[in-house]
């Protein structure tokens, strides 16, 4: 069977709106991105949210990572973040000056626009990859709905006993910092996260491929190994007020390889990267 190579990206916050500090980390990150993908050629570069900064609404930032985005030389798949289409209601564990935009219906709509569906399934050999949009999931909004109705209906039938491979910004809710915590910062909210698993369980996805914390972990809960990129750019400060992620905080990204029906992950960090805080 074909070998296929994936770069699984997370959290790139690109954009002006958060200062010329980051700014300036983003650019410098995405520059080093930009150089592998056109050096190495993978096969699918796969960018699980948080495309810009912060701010859903500010139309230059969506401009700018649109633009970064579509000049690299590989095809790419793209799914929501937080800081793209809005969060939550419930954050649990998060600080309350950090809780941020709430998901609507228009931003969704808007980001869809620019970025064509939220969620989708794309083939790959004797893969499926199946993407998310997990900044919907618990809202009630139409949308939610729409995915809900197309994974049951479209997406998960047509897996028909391939490799599945899910990704999304969000992870399932079952991590090993939570310890049973509800509807934490660093999953996708408790009820609908055992709607999905539930889903998903049939079709014994290889793994559920997610950002948002930005740290690379890799771990098993149930039957069902959840993996976590970094951010490309940089770690999440530390707070003692906030619940904090485990796993590796280097910025980076992760390489897939896809071979014999088997996944191998390996963590890329270039040098030079930046530190600071995305």
């Amino acid at each position: 069977m074909t070998s296929r190579t994936l770069f699984h990206v997370s959290d790139p916050h690109l954009g002006h709106s958060g200062g010329d500090q980051r700014a300036h980390a983003a650019e410098t990150a995405w520059a080093h991105l930009h150089a592998s993908v056109a050096r190495e050629r993978p096969d699918l570069v796969i960018i699980t949210g948080d495309l810009v900064v912060d701010d859903p609404d500010d139309p230059t930032d969506r401009a700018l990572a649109h633009a970064r985005i579509t000049a690299l030389d590989a095809p790419v798949l793209v799914v929501p973040g937080n800081h793209d289409v809005g969060d939550h209601a419930h954050r649990a564990g998060l600080p309350a000056d950090w809780h941020g935009t709430l998901v609507s219906e228009a931003r969704v709509l808007t980001w869809e626009a620019q970025w064509g569906p939220s969620f989708w399934l794309r083939e790959l050999d004797g893969w499926v990859l199946l993407g998310i949009n997990a900044q919907i999931l618990g809202s009630g909004l139409p949308a939610e709905q729409r995915q809900w109705e197309w994974l049951e209906r479209e997406a998960l039938p047509a897996v028909a006993g391939r490799q599945l491979l899910v990704f999304s910004h969000e992870s399932l809710d079952a991590r090993p910092e939570t310890d049973g915590e509800s509807d934490s910062w660093m999953a996708i909210p408790s009820a609908a996260s055992a709607r999905l698993e539930a889903l998903l369980a049939p079709h014994r996805p290889v793994a559920v491929c997610a950002g948002h914390t930005h740290r690379h972990l890799d771990w098993r809960v149930s039957d069902i190994r959840g993996i976590t990129a970094p951010s490309l750019t940089g770690a999440i400060p530390e707070r003692s007020d906030m619940t904090a992620a485990l796993g590796d905080q280097r910025p980076g990204w992760l390489r897939y390889t896809l071979e014999n029906g088997a996944l191998r992950v390996d963590q890329e960090v270039p040098t030079l990267m930046p530190t600071g805080a995305a």
